[in-house]
């Protein structure tokens, strides 16, 4: 069982229920996903292409994000 893409889908089944617009603390509240690794999915997502980044706070991190549709 890979926890990791249980997350992945958690996040992103999230995003898509909230109009594929998220922010990111949110996500980590309420999508079921482990906190700890919200921020490595999303990094991984928005490097993709498949999310990115709206708002970013200090340091490059994003606060908010959207789906790319495909």
């Amino acid at each position: 069982m890979n926890y990791k893409e249980q997350d992945r889908e958690r996040i992103i089944n999230y995003i898509k229920q909230h109009g594929g617009r998220c922010a990111v603390a949110d996500i980590m509240q309420h999508s079921g996903a482990e906190k700890l690794r919200v921020h490595t999915i999303l990094f991984e997502e928005c490097m993709a292409g498949r999310m990115e980044a709206v708002e970013e706070g200090p340091f490059g991190s994003p606060r908010v994000v959207k789906l790319v549709e495909a």
